[in-house]
């Protein structure tokens, strides 16, 4: 199945303008590109899509906590990125 921006848009909750400007940056392109211009997503990108979200909402909820710490998540990130070398 294919979705347009719009539709893409509304089932993941995001405007329009928020999934061109990960296409911008390269976070997150469309499918394909028809010759009007119009940008279409089919399912892989859907769930890649959710997966950002998830992420942004997991920082967001992270640094809005009372705990926080740029330090604790700097050496948690450090440790993560070892594991992944």
């Amino acid at each position: 199945m294919e979705y347009t921006v719009k539709e893409i848009a509304r089932l993941a909750g995001v405007s329009v303008r928020t999934l061109h400007y990960y296409d911008e940056i390269d976070l997150l392109k469309p499918a394909y590109v028809r010759d009007n211009g119009y940008r279409y997503y089919t399912e892989k990108e859907f769930l890649k899509l959710q997966q950002i979200l998830f992420s942004v909402n997991w920082i967001s909820n992270l640094t809005a906590s009372k705990g926080f710490s740029i330090r604790l998540i700097s050496m948690q990130w450090e440790c993560w990125r070892i594991r992944k070398i």
